[in-house]
């Protein structure tokens, strides 16, 4: 089964404040088998405010980290989880709010430990790691060296990780770091 998010203003793409972007934003899903043929979006029932950035499914359970704007200078995470990608709970609704996280990736492993990155947008703007047993509400986090805007995570075959994103520091460049 393959899963979207999508992130739609219900009138089209132009730049919005803050207020206006939460009033007009809506999550929606949509599911294929094959890739070719896709059901109609759904909307999510979710809390308010919340941005779902990149689901990822693991024994059987969608899970998704989200970011609130709660003002220009405060945001939080929380972790949510469902069993048929429609519909959510809340898992931890405090992950991680130190200097404006927003996009995160996430992998497990087959120990069932999660791993995640997370994008910063104040202080030193360097991401994050953190790292959680089930049931995935205590959360340890290291700063990472260096910053990492569309955070993307990959378990290789071997058990390495791969680590990708845009490195701001590297203009125009999109890199992938093998390291975790």
């Amino acid at each position: 089964m393959v899963f979207f998010f999508f992130f739609q203003a219900e009138d089209g793409i132009r730049d919005y404040d803050v207020t206006e972007f939460r009033r007009v934003l809506f999550r929606s899903v949509t599911f294929s088998s094959d890739g070719i043929t896709w059901a109609p979006l759904q909307e999510i029932p979710v809390g308010e405010q919340h941005w779902y950035w990149r689901p990822v499914w693991h024994d059987g359970v969608c899970y998704c980290i989200t970011y609130k704007i709660a003002s220009k200078t405060r945001r939080a995470m929380s972790l949510f989880s469902s069993e048929d990608g429609r519909d959510y709970r809340i898992v931890n609704l405090q992950l991680y709010s130190t200097m404006l996280p927003s996009e995160a990736a996430m992998v497990f492993l087959e120990d069932d430990r999660a791993i995640c990155v997370v994008r910063r947008d104040g202080g030193d703007k360097k991401a994050v790691i953190g790292k959680a047993r089930p049931p995935y509400t205590d959360w340890t986090w290291k700063d990472l060296d260096r910053s990492i805007a569309g955070p993307c995570l990959q378990q290789l075959a071997d058990r390495r990780i791969i680590v990708s994103g845009r490195f701001p520091e590297q203009i125009g460049r999109a890199s992938c770091r093998e390291r975790v």
